[in-house]
């Protein structure tokens, strides 16, 4: 178990001086997407800023799965947030 110091080593400065967790903090929530639906998917969850961070780990074929960083407290709002937009794509988006 981390104590308060290591926590506070664990802190990394960004480009912005702004102090961050680090990613070990952050849940990790995989999810297939339509792979021609990414760019709208991650601009709109980018307008939610410091809700989650995206990555798209791999495509395969017209999917892509995107790998979403979310701070513990923020993953209800997250999931809530996905299954809405879920039900303007073209295909659901699976969580896994």
């Amino acid at each position: 178990m981390k104590n308060v110091t290591d926590e506070i080593n664990n802190f990394r400065l960004s480009p912005d001086n702004n102090l961050r967790f680090n990613s070990d903090n952050n849940l990790r929530l995989y999810a297939w997407a339509p792979r021609h639906e990414v760019v709208y998917l991650q601009s709109i969850l980018d307008a939610y800023e410091g809700l989650v961070r995206v990555r798209t780990e791999k495509h395969n074929g017209d999917q892509s799965l995107l790998l979403f960083l979310v701070q513990p407290s923020q993953l209800d709002e997250l999931k809530d947030l996905l299954r809405h937009l879920s039900l303007e794509l073209s295909e659901p988006i699976n969580l896994i």
